[in-house]
């Protein structure tokens, strides 16, 4: 039988004196509750209740299950109330990756915020640009950007990163000007593997239209911090992620070049395992992360237009 909801109908009839009474409290019939205490009392083998006309009383035995039975649901209640979060609630670690550009750049700041939220909640970050599922990973949740593989997820999209195509100041005071595509193969290319290895960089003008145009890789790196250090210092020009040059775009350090195209931004997604069901910590941070991330994403965005305007 379920002895918790065994005991939660006998604690009740016993501080209501009344079986009516308790059943109207408990949304049960009296018929119901009172089977549920001949089959407590069967299986506990003992008399717990004396019924009478005007009243329900314990016997010896009644009144000490009554008092256990009170700190068992007691406990019960504390149990769920500690893995149940709320709004202003989430405990325990959750796992946690994330490329390693958009870790370093924007997940520190987004990682802030979620603390603010939810101060009880551990985090245990990892970074790589893997795009694997979270079940391989072994994490909770898993942020990856650009398409995505076949694997055992659920994606919850939450987002564009742009990307931009820089050179720093210095570069350019000392090379030739960059006004069309053709021009970016006479240029010292840094990127990343994996990324434009057929030696093409694809950009769309402001008609959308698809413009291929050749580059000349001199450095092809693993890390994007390599490309950030390569291109601030004038060895070449490159393309960064926004959230990575940004800052370096408004103070005048890089330059985005060719304002009138584009590089496709790369899509983000939030990835969690498929199993059902989800635990209530993931689905609480899913909803933070598409409430917060879009208009962090939103504020690099709104610099770009504001630096292509000014």
């Amino acid at each position: 039988m379920d002895m918790i909801l065994a005991m939660r109908v006998y604690a009740r009839v016993v501080e209501r004196g009344s079986i009516s009474q308790a059943a109207k409290d408990l949304h049960m019939g009296q018929s119901s509750v009172s089977e549920t205490l001949t089959r407590l009392e069967k299986y506990l083998a003992v008399r717990l209740l004396m019924r009478n006309p005007r009243a329900i009383t314990c016997t010896d035995y009644g009144m000490t299950f009554y008092n256990h039975s009170k700190i068992v649901l007691a406990a019960a209640a504390e149990a769920i109330r500690a893995v149940t979060p709320t709004e202003d609630r989430l405990a325990g670690t959750l796992r946690l990756s994330s490329p390693c550009c958009f870790g370093e750049t924007v997940v520190p700041e987004l990682l802030a915020l979620l603390y603010a939220a939810y101060p009880l909640l551990k985090i245990d970050l990892t970074l790589n640009d893997a795009i694997v599922d979270p079940v391989t990973e072994g994490v909770d949740i898993s942020l990856r950007l650009g398409k995505l593989a076949n694997g055992i997820f659920i994606a919850h999209p939450l987002g564009q990163v742009e990307r931009k195509l820089v050179a720093s100041a210095e570069y350019l005071r000392n090379s030739e000007a960059i006004t069309v595509p053709e021009q970016l193969r006479h240029h010292p290319f840094i990127r990343v593997k994996g990324i434009f290895d057929g030696g093409d960089l694809i950009l769309y003008d402001e008609d959308g239209v698809v413009v291929h145009t050749r580059i000349n890789t001199v450095v092809a790196t693993t890390h994007w911090s390599s490309i950030y250090g390569l291109v601030k210092r004038g060895i070449g020009i490159g393309v960064l992620q926004a959230p990575a040059c940004m800052k370096e775009i408004s103070n005048g350090e890089m330059v985005e070049l060719l304002p009138g195209y584009h590089i496709p931004a790369f899509d983000l997604h939030a990835l969690t395992p498929p199993q059902k069901p989800v635990s209530p910590t993931i689905n609480q941070v899913i909803s933070f992360l598409k409430t917060t991330v879009p208009s962090l994403l939103a504020q690099y965005h709104a610099s770009a237009i504001n630096i292509r305007r000014g």
